[in-house]
C-alpha cells in the first residue's frame, strides 16, 4: 500500500471515529436535554394546585410539550443512542417521568384542574382525551 493510500485511508478512519465521537456527543446532549424537560415538566405540574395555578401552568406546558416533540424528532433523526446513553436516560428517566406520572395523577383528581389543563397534559394532542378526573375518594 502506498504511503498516500496509507494516509488517506488514516484520514478516512479519523474522520469516521470523529463523526461517531460527534454523534455519541449528540446523543448525550440530548439525554441531557430530555432528563432537564421532563424535571422541568414535573416542577411545573408540582405547582398547579388550584385554579389559577392551572392558569399559570398551562401555557409553561404547552411550551414544554412542544421541547418534548422537537426532542422526539431529533432523536429520531440521531438514532439509536449507544448503551451508556441507554443506561444513563433509564437511570435517570425513571425518577423524572415516575414524577410526571404521579403528578398527573394527582391532578387527574381533581375535575377543575383537568379541564383547565386539558389536552395539555395529553401533550397537547387536541384530538387525545384529557384524563378524566377520579371517582369520588380519588384514585386506590
Amino acid at each position: 500500500m502506498s504511503r498516500a493510500m496509507l494516509l488517506s485511508l488514516g484520514l478516512v478512519l479519523g474522520l469516521s471515529v470523529g463523526t461517531l465521537r460527534a454523534g455519541d456527543d449528540a446523543q448525550e446532549a440530548l439525554a441531557d436535554k430530555a432528563i432537564a424537560t421532563f424535571k422541568e415538566y414535573a416542577g411545573v405540574l408540582e405547582s398547579v394546585k388550584d385554579k389559577a395555578s392551572a392558569e399559570a401552568a398551562k401555557p409553561k406546558l404547552e411550551a414544554i410539550n412542544k421541547k418534548i416533540k422537537e426532542i422526539e424528532a431529533e432523536g429520531k433523526k440521531l438514532g439509536e443512542p449507544n448503551e451508556a446513553i441507554k443506561k444513563k436516560l433509564e437511570e435517570s428517566m425513571g425518577p423524572a417521568v415516575g414524577a410526571v406520572l404521579k403528578e398527573m395523577g394527582r391532578i387527574s383528581e381533581n375535575k377543575e384542574l383537568t379541564e383547565i389543563l386539558g389536552s395539555t397534559l395529553s401533550g397537547g394532542d387536541e384530538k387525545a382525551p384529557a384524563p378524566s378526573a377520579a371517582p369520588e375518594g380519588g384514585m386506590k
